[in-house]
Formats: C-alpha cells, structure tokens, sequence
C-alpha cells in the first residue's frame, strides 16, 4: 500500500524525507519532499507551591520534551491562562520551559500572581511540537492561596452574656475558618467558625482583664 513505518524517533523532531518513484524501466522521478515533525509529549502534573494571600508558585513536568518544546499554562477555575509576566488572561502564552523559568532562574518556573486569598487554583499545562500539534492537558495540580487576616477586630464585654469579638473577613471568600482563643483572664476557645464573631460566655467579672486573639486558615 505504500506506507512504511518509522519508528524510534525523537519527540518533537523534524524529519525530512524524499520520495522518488521509479517506472518498470529504471527511470526516475524528481523527488517529492515531505517534511513532519514528531509530536510532543503530554506534559507531566504540574508542581504548585509556595502559597501567598495573591500568588502560587507553578513548575512545569516537560515530560522529556526537546528544550525548543513550548507550553502553556490553563488555570481551570478563572478558564484563564498564564501569562508570560505571571498574570492571568484568555489568551494563551507559549513559552520553552527555560523562558517560563526566565524570572524565577529555574527552567519552567513561575509564580503566578494576582489571586484572591484562600481560593483554590488548578493549572494544567499543554505542549505543542513544531507543527503547532498540541497534546493533552497535564492532569491538573491544585493548591490554594493564604487566608487573609481578619482585620477590623474589637471586642465588647456585656456581664449578661461576656465579651464578643468582631472582625471582618479582609477580602476572605465566606469559607474561611477563623479560631479565636483566649490568652489572658479566660481558657475559652472558640473552635475553628466561618462565623466573623464569638462570645467569651466566660468573660463577665468586674476589674479583669481579658485578652484574645483570632487566627485565620485556608482551605
């Protein structure tokens, strides 16, 4: 049928090849050339680390792609892409692993930044070869951002019920969990609450002095 299989090749590799054909009297014709390359491999799961309340740290897993392989960066939840300064938009940025790591000094590096605290965020990467042939999506790597600190926080104390402490979230989605604990005049915890106050139902004694602090976790 005319088709000859080559195996053993490299990923992304282009291979040129010359096709003659010949009648039953030796003769020739001018060659056709075809020239392919091979496809990339799907990239390996990406590595997310490194949290801050705005920024995660995403590494590729080139897969052992060629060095001139190049990859895009999908974020699943904004169905956004990363771009080259680390940012997030619709279009998608190509880049080698080695320019991906240009900032960070570490090849297909970058932290990617602009989030919103304790959000979780899933990146995937995608390869393409020389022919502009992509592959499939890494499998997805999750990870999520830092809980603000609450801020706004005061505290109130009626002898009838004890003292209340009030905060507010600091850009925090209503998921959060904060945990407050009394350090001085009381033994009382709240226990971890998306609740943004707590009573001290211990806190009712005249001339005492009660002290508390409020701590944050993400997801």
């Amino acid at each position: 049928d005319g088709t000859t299989q080559i195996s053993t090749l490299s990923l992304n590799t282009q291979y040129i090849f010359n096709i003659w054909t010949y009648d039953t009297y030796g003769n020739s014709s001018t060659a056709t050339e075809v020239a392919l390359y091979t496809l990339a491999n799907a990239p390996g799961t990406m590595t997310v680390a490194s949290p801050t309340v705005s920024s995660l740290t995403t590494t590729l897993n080139t897969n052992s792609n060629s060095a001139d392989t190049q990859f895009k960066i999908y974020e699943t939840s904004t169905a956004k892409y990363v771009q080259t300064a680390g940012t997030l938009d619709t279009s998608a940025a190509w880049q080698t692993a080695a320019n991906w790591g240009t900032a960070s000094g570490t090849s297909g590096q970058i932290t990617v930044t602009g989030l919103s605290p304790n959000v979780q965020y899933t990146f995937q990467a995608i390869a393409k070869n020389g022919d502009t042939l992509e592959t499939a999506a890494s499998t997805g790597a999750a990870l999520y951002t830092l809980a603000n600190v609450p801020s706004g926080v005061t505290s109130s104390i009626d002898r009838s019920i004890g003292a209340t402490q009030s905060w507010t979230a600091n850009n925090n989605p209503g998921t959060t969990n904060y945990y407050v604990e009394a350090i001085s005049g009381s033994t009382n915890i709240s226990g971890w609450t998306t609740s943004l106050n707590w009573i001290d139902t211990s806190a009712k004694n005249f001339h005492t002095e009660y002290c508390h602090r409020i701590k944050e976790r993400n997801g």
